[in-house]
């Protein structure tokens, strides 16, 4: 699902990924990618902080061609790309109906998405009554003006439009409505909207990031409270359920919405769940937005180890959980030992107090995505184009040219690492991976 490769080299036996040696490259990477990144953050306090207006760029709602599925052949494998290839993917057929991973709820049964019922509801606007039991689904991408993310997210959208292309349900497909939310200085586009579908809101501004200690993901709650709050909510978005997606996702194969009201989707985090070692600064977080009705009592055993993403999502349960989430991850930000014990997943802390606190508990998914490295083991690789929904790339594929995995926390000849592209586009075409990667790298 992804084929990219950078820094590959020949090198002799002394350089080849000595840890001291690769120590001071990636400090002086880190320190490097700090800097730059900090540049926006300076600069704009020499400028206008002045709040802009929402801006609406592109067809909320994409238009590619929907089909009829006329095969079914057991594997796809989707090539990675910045737009759509003239004779890529418009061919119906698919593999199946996507992973089989186990689903948990609170009740503690477990059954294969595919046994699932469809189930009835969803938008009549959207289903039709060739279409019984369908819910479909509006995909809201969270993303800044960065490079770093513009990139990436042509290449969410290209795959977004790939699958609902192939899916099997054709023109059933629960894939029907696409939007990158974008959080910008004054809501100001960035060009990017002219191949992505988009929809602009303000980013936070110098004053406030610097009480954020830089944090910029803060601003996905933010943009999305602030979307709620827009008439295209209701006008462009009119799909019942949402799909929470980030830039560094790939979609492998469309999500079968199994959400219903008071029960959204959300994927397993094995960093996140109950920790006594937290609950103090979580119990502090948890009447964050307190004048909002219908709060649980403080108790961290009843978070679950979700983040925001990938989730999906009743419209009316974002509603709830929404202004609590962003209320409850500036809390945490703000809390000294809460920052200092969480560090960036704070945000996603953020939405699993939110939903406790509200009592709004979600339906677990092991396998909603799979987040894959060079160091992956048998267990995760096991039946890899089949099995996962999204593709997260947020860990380095380090690889010796021989194929080799390179230990943790060091670069190697071969090295896929979307970080190195903070500040341009990757370049194309890119280097074949080792042949001995494995199969998420290649």
């Amino acid at each position: 699902p992804l084929r990219a490769a950078v820094l590959t080299r020949e090198a002799p036996d002394a350089m080849r990924c000595t840890t001291w040696r690769l120590a001071v490259v990636g400090i002086v990477m880190v320190v490097a990618t700090h800097f730059w990144h900090s540049i926006p953050y300076v600069s704009s306090y020499f400028t206008d902080d002045t709040a802009g207006s929402p801006v609406f760029l592109g067809p909320v709602t994409a238009t590619a061609p929907l089909h009829a599925a006329t095969g079914s052949p057991a594997v796809r494998r989707p090539s990675a790309g910045l737009a759509p290839a003239a004779t890529d993917p418009g061919r119906p057929g698919g593999g199946g109906s996507g992973p089989d991973h186990m689903v948990s709820t609170d009740s503690g049964a477990r059954q294969s998405p595919g046994a699932l019922p469809g189930g009835t509801g969803g938008s009549t606007r959207h289903a039709g009554g060739s279409c019984p039991g369908r819910r479909p689904y509006h995909t809201v991408l969270t993303a800044t003006v960065q490079i770093y993310q513009q990139w990436q997210c042509r290449i969410m959208y290209r795959h977004w439009l790939k699958q609902r292309a192939l899916d099997p349900a054709g023109a059933c497909t629960e894939l029907t409505g696409f939007t990158r939310l974008v959080a910008s200085l004054d809501a100001k586009p960035d060009g990017v909207e002219a191949e992505v579908p988009s929809i602009f809101v303000n980013e936070y501004g110098a004053a406030d990031l610097g009480k954020f200690h830089g944090y910029r993901v803060i601003n996905r709650p933010y943009s999305v409270v602030q979307l709620m709050a827009l008439p295209a909510w209701r006008e462009r978005i009119t799909e019942e359920f949402v799909l929470i997606a980030e830039t560094d996702h790939i979609l492998m194969h469309p999500v079968p919405n199994t959400a219903t009201l008071g029960s959204p989707m959300a994927y397993v985090f094995n960093y996140m769940g109950p920790n006594p070692d937290f609950e103090s600064f979580l119990h502090r977080a948890w009447t964050a937005g307190s004048t909002l009705p219908n709060r649980t009592k403080p108790d961290f055993r009843t978070v679950q180890p979700i983040g925001p993403s990938p989730v999906v999502i009743h419209k009316a349960d974002l509603e709830r959980v929404g202004p609590v989430w962003h209320a409850t991850a500036i809390a945490l930000k703000l809390d000294h030992a809460a920052e200092a014990r969480l560090g960036w997943v704070i945000e996603m802390w953020g939405y699993a107090v939110a939903s406790a606190s509200i009592g709004l508990r979600h339906q677990l998914f092991t396998d909603f995505q799979v987040e894959p490295g060079a160091l992956s083991n048998e267990r995760q690789l096991d039946r890899f184009l089949e099995r996962y929904w999204i593709l997260h790339y947020t860990y380095q594929f380090e690889y010796y040219l021989d194929g080799t995995p390179c230990r943790p926390w060091t670069i190697g000849e071969y090295s896929l690492d979307k970080r190195h592209f903070s500040a341009e586009y990757p370049p194309s075409p890119l280097p074949e991976p080792p042949a001995r990667a494995n199969v998420a790298g290649v």
